[in-house]
Order: structure tokens, then sequence, then C-alpha cells
């Protein structure tokens, strides 16, 4: 029932405080809105510039150094302006075995592997493991771990902390 419906049924009474709900608190926020309803509110306005960086993964900066055996690399961090997280990208070619074995004991950095197309085999201290979309896989700083992409290549996203940084 609303205050105007409680009052239009209650014709003897003259003030509008006798129409108040019977509850403190209610009675209170009814008065506390009917002593600002004449302030005209002016809206929050402000020009934000949302932090925001969006590339397609050909955008990106490559690698074009001695390294380079067929695959396509990418610095995605760098180009999207990343500084607390490592990330690059790799898009290597069916049967490539150019992906270097290596750790990042040095650096202490470990590295998060996320296919985005394509399926391969990280191969990692004696040990073989399936690399395909919808698996996530986290290897030690500590492991040495090689990657050979499958019959259909492999793009392939490495996102790694950067310990220098924390």
């Amino acid at each position: 029932m609303t205050l105007t419906n409680r009052c239009s049924q209650r014709p003897h009474i003259k003030a509008a405080s006798d129409c108040l709900p019977r509850h403190p608190a209610i009675g209170y926020l009814f008065l506390v809105m009917r002593h600002h309803a004449h302030r005209q509110v002016e809206p929050f306005t402000k020009d934000i510039m949302p932090d925001i960086t969006i590339k397609q993964i050909d955008e990106l900066e490559r690698y074009t150094g001695p390294f380079q055996k067929g695959q396509q690399f990418f610095f995605a961090g760098k180009s999207l302006g990343l500084s607390k997280l490592g990330m690059n990208a790799i898009r290597m070619p069916p049967h490539w075995e150019h992906y270097p074995e290596h750790d990042h004991a040095a650096d202490n950095e470990e590295e998060l592997y996320i296919p985005l197309e394509g399926s391969g085999t990280l191969h990692a201290e004696d040990q073989t493991y399936p690399i395909k979309r919808g698996v996530l896989i986290r290897v030690g700083a500590a492991t040495k771990r090689k990657i050979i992409p499958g019959p259909e290549g492999m793009t392939l996203l490495v996102l790694s902390d950067k310990p220098e940084s924390q």
C-alpha cells in the first residue's frame, strides 16, 4: 500500500505527518526523500578512457632474427603493453622440430601454455603430454621442456610471470 493510498483512505487526517508509515525507519526515509525531492542531481559525467588494448595475433610485433626457422613468433605482451606478465604467441608449422629445449631456472620464471589452434606434444623430463585446445599446461621454472606441434601445426599462447616486476 502506498502512502497516497493510505492517506486517501483517511479523509479525516489533516497533516501529512499523520500519514507517515508506522515503522520509524520507513517514516524517516519518507521524510528524507520528501526533504530532498526538490533537489536536482547533476548526472555524473566524466570522460573516462578505458585502459584496454585489443589486437589480432597478426597485428602483434614479430620476431625476425637468426632463430627464425619457419615459425612465427609474436611479442604479444610487449605489443599489448603488459608490464607484469610475460606473454608471447608462436605459430608453428606441422611437426616443426626447432622449438628449443629449455628451462627458466636462471630467472625463476614458470610458464603457462594455452593452445589456440592445432595440437602437439610437450616433452618434459622424459615424459610426454598432449597439447590441444581447452587444455592449460603450467611448467615450473626448473623443468626442461620442448614442444613439437602435431600434423596440423599449432598456435600457442605462452604466459609467464615476471619475477623482477613483483
